[in-house]
């Protein structure tokens, strides 16, 4: 069973009880919540609770979720505005929705405020990026330079993303090398956009082999990873481990 959270909700912990996990929505062009079931299987299979959060039409509103949630997860979707970086928006760049932003931006001020576990996935990891000053490559194949010394990667594979596309290298001595257990990783990628310049106190911990940045996390948070990939759609050594790491992160608050 999946859950709906609203701001009332009772703060109730029982012993042995999972962790409550927070994950943010998606939009129909109807104005819908919606979120792909990987996620959800993914937080459940880990053994955490997978709670779907509303959209807040004030960052106050975010307060109250970090308060009784064990935990946030920033889900894929589409891209941030260019202007929460300082930029106009390019050729290139996709559908936005300034309410998700919003709703993700004062949900990330709110868990990282009291410290609980956040793990962004794709979109997950460019907001936050730029919720720590960083800025976007807007479209990977029109803003990478052209003499790139690397041979090209496919960062929007024409394949399903149960599959991987390429490798990355991992930062050793990083929270994502820890997790992982590895200096490289195959990867899945479905994505247009990417980090460019890491935020305050971010260290991108992970790129693939044109040097596109493939991971961020924060350097005084104890769990705030951002991956570029789509673990919910890999196996256990690409994928499932996260989502272990993220929910044993969790349990902690509870």
């Amino acid at each position: 069973m999946y859950h709906f959270l609203t701001a009332g909700f009772r703060n109730e912990r029982p012993e042995g009880r999972l962790p409550l996990i927070g994950l943010s929505p998606g939009q129909t062009d109807d104005g819908s919540l919606s979120l792909r079931r990987f996620y959800m299987d993914a937080v459940k299979k880990a053994g955490g609770l997978p709670v779907l959060l509303p959209f807040l039409s004030d960052a106050s509103e975010a307060v109250p979720f970090a308060d009784r949630l064990d935990g946030l997860l920033l889900t894929g979707g589409p891209d941030p505005h260019p202007s929460l970086f300082g930029e106009e928006t390019r050729t290139g760049c996709g559908f936005v929705s300034p309410v998700r932003d919003q709703t993700e931006l004062s949900l990330l001020h709110a868990f990282f405020r009291v410290q609980k576990p956040v793990f962004g996935i794709c979109r997950g990891a460019q907001i936050i990026n730029v919720c720590f000053g960083g800025t976007l490559w807007q479209d990977l194949p029109s803003d990478l330079p052209s003499d790139c010394p690397e041979s090209r990667i496919c960062h929007s594979q024409p394949y399903s993303p149960d599959l991987p596309a390429h490798r990355i290298s991992i930062l050793p001595g990083s929270l994502l090398h820890r997790i992982v257990g590895k200096e490289t990783l195959s990867v899945n990628s479905c994505h247009h956009q990417a980090v460019r310049v890491p935020g305050s106190c971010l260290t991108i911990c992970a790129r693939a082999s044109d040097k596109v940045a493939e991971a961020v996390e924060h350097r005084e948070h104890p769990f705030l990873l951002g991956v570029q990939w789509h673990p919910e759609r890999l196996g256990r050594d690409e994928g499932e481990v996260l989502f272990e790491a993220f929910c044993r992160a969790c349990r902690q608050n509870l």
